[in-house]
């Protein structure tokens, strides 16, 4: 329960010092609770202690190894974060290794060749997947590294058709806004992220991506 409420506090009302009373209530409950190491290394990450968030992250997949790809999904995220591409890269192989078709794992490194400038190797990771193959806003980014203006439009459109029947993230559309080189209506689904704090914190560190 307590980790739960601090993951709230934490994900969603961004109250910090509530996070910290709910954490230690938990830690005092039930220490052996991967869940709060979850939370600690979203925390660390959030307040760029980056150090402190891998050290969470792997406590949890001590914990439950049986999320081990999750676990290191997201410390390579923190890797990612802290622009540090190459630990990012190892942590999604880590990832892998436990779960070979693991979609945010796969995720993850598509995104960080991104930065390692290997766009086509980004492409082919996204290609691996078995789910957002061929409509992933990030993809697209790739795409529009490569100058692959009409697969960019495709993948625009096709979010865009999405959101007039289910919810598709504003920051979705803002990156999609921004690989088609519209700067000023990706700055509106920005700030549209930002003002609703749409999906939490985890969404909201992805506008920074």
């Amino acid at each position: 329960l307590y980790s739960a409420l601090a993951a709230t506090a934490l994900q969603f009302d961004f109250d910090m010092d509530t996070y910290k009373v709910y954490t230690e209530m938990a830690i005092r409950l039930d220490p052996n609770n991967p869940d709060i190491y979850y939370n600690e290394g979203l925390y660390y990450t959030i307040n760029k202690e980056f150090d402190k968030a891998y050290q969470a992250y792997d406590k949890a997949v001590e914990l439950d190894p049986a999320r081990k790809s999750w676990y290191n999904y997201v410390k390579g995220f923190s890797y990612y974060m802290a622009r540090d591409y190459e630990g990012a890269m190892q942590a999604f192989d880590e990832g892998l290794a436990s779960d070979p078709q693991s979609n945010t794992a796969l995720w993850g490194k598509g995104l960080t060749y991104i930065q390692l400038k290997e766009y086509n190797k980004s492409v082919d990771t996204f290609h691996r997947r078995t789910a957002g193959t061929n409509t992933n806003w990030v993809l697209a980014n790739a795409y529009s590294k490569l100058g692959y203006k009409e697969e960019v439009n495709k993948i625009l459109n096709y979010n865009v058709d999405l959101a007039k029947i289910q919810y598709v993230s504003p920051v979705v559309l803002g990156h999609l806004y921004l690989a088609a080189n519209n700067k000023d209506e990706a700055c509106k689904w920005f700030m549209k992220a930002a003002e609703t704090i749409d999906g939490g914190i985890f969404w909201l560190l992805m506008v920074k991506l």
